[in-house]
């Protein structure tokens, strides 16, 4: 328990475990760096919290630890005097965080942590993607400290510290070669069972995490950076579906491909179960498209990019009229007699104005036109809807 003000300036942390301390009063991390790991899970912060630049970078963490920097549980109780300021949030879990009014400025949010490591769990593309991610870290690093290291490397006699900043290059070089076999195939699958014992990155908790950043920048008046928690939360509800079932697949073709067979037989009956599974397995992808929330999420996304773009609608509203405009042309072009008349009509059906006539086809046409622009300008409408909300606010 920290009873006065605690001061960590300048500090360089390799291994951090501030889980269940209490800091009474004023907290500074101001150019603080955590190189290995940070648990800050379950901390009490009851007066001022200053994280300003502070760097959190696995540098020393062991490759299959993936709660690196994390504040689970932890409490901030002057939320609007907890400040993150210029700070590296790419490695930081804040699963069962009340993020309300904490205070985040100059944070470029690439992607949440907890969503990161959801995905992992049934994505190995994604994983793959965290390594190589890992991998530039340190190799950003690495080239910091190098010109450094050289210098050294040239001395016959090393102060403590220096010794020490050759270590950290060693350790860093071996972190990048594991990383290197990991992406190579080597043990990727014991990352994967590390991944999955994460319990509690779950799809609930990881929403709430996005749902509360959201709110946070929403009440700060950021409307740009809250869109785009707005954004990461669609698109988490539309791909959930299809990971399970690539997981599922990819489990059930690892079992096959894993068993040893000793005949010719045996070999051809393995290749038959493969291709049984990936046909299957397009079944079941028409499936799902047609029986969950992924189609339609996904054509909110290309139409209107989930309601957050009015160009996208806009655009995507003139590309069905002209859609719609060219089937005319190339039905109806001697009975309607000029390119004109055809966009007209393709205007005035998707107004709901009149435009029956005697022809074949003609009025089937008109009616599936009718029966799908509404939905185009009900997107296009709400979208210009949110934008204009949000100048207001402003």
């Amino acid at each position: 328990m920290f009873n006065e003000k605690a001061y960590f300036s300048d500090a360089m942390f390799n291994e951090a475990d501030f889980s269940g301390a209490t800091f009474s009063d004023l907290v500074s991390f101001r150019f603080a760096s955590f190189l290995a790991y940070a648990l800050f899970d379950r901390a009490k912060f009851l007066g001022e919290v200053d994280f300003y630049r502070t760097k959190f970078c696995p540098v020393f963490s062991d490759i299959d630890r993936f709660v690196l920097f994390s504040f689970r549980g932890a409490w901030f109780k002057e939320q609007q005097r907890t400040v993150f300021d210029r700070v590296d949030m790419d490695w930081i879990s804040l699963l069962y965080v009340n993020l309300d009014r904490i205070v985040f400025r100059n944070i470029d949010w690439r992607e949440i942590y907890d969503a990161r490591l959801f995905i992992m769990k049934y994505s190995r593309k994604e994983l793959e993607k965290y390594l190589e991610t890992r991998e530039k870290c340190l190799e950003k690093f690495l080239k910091e400290i190098m010109e450094e290291i050289e210098e050294l490397r040239n001395k016959k006699s090393l102060s403590g510290y220096e010794k020490n900043r050759l270590k950290f290059l060693k350790e860093i070089e071996e972190n990048i070669r594991k990383i290197d076999e990991y992406l190579k195939g080597k043990g990727i699958n014991l990352l994967m069972e590390r991944i999955l014992s994460e319990k509690d990155v779950t799809f609930e908790n990881v929403l709430s995490v996005v749902r509360g950043l959201r709110e946070n920048y929403d009440y700060y008046l950021n409307y740009e950076v809250a869109g785009r928690f707005f954004l990461q939360e669609m698109e988490l509800r539309r791909r959930i579906p299809m990971l399970k079932m690539e997981k599922n697949l990819r489990e059930k073709m690892g079992k096959i491909r894993d068993e040893k067979v000793d005949s010719k037989i045996k070999r051809l009956w393995k290749k038959i179960r493969i291709l049984r599974l990936k046909t299957l397995y397009i079944l079941f992808y028409v499936k799902m498209a047609l029986t969950t929330s992924y189609l339609p999420l996904t054509l909110y996304k290309l139409i209107s990019l989930y309601g957050e773009s009015p160009g996208r609608a806009c655009l995507s509203f003139l590309i069905f009229l002209i859609f719609f405009s060219t089937i005319y042309l190339a039905l109806f072009y001697n009975q309607l007699g000029s390119i004109f008349q055809c966009i007209w009509i393709s205007f005035r059906a998707a107004f709901q104005y009149p435009v029956e006539m005697e022809l074949p086809y003609y009025n089937d046409i008109v009616l599936i036109q009718r029966i799908l622009s509404p939905i185009l300008l009900a997107m296009l409408t709400l979208s210009l809807k949110r934008k204009y909300e949000r100048r207001i606010r402003h």
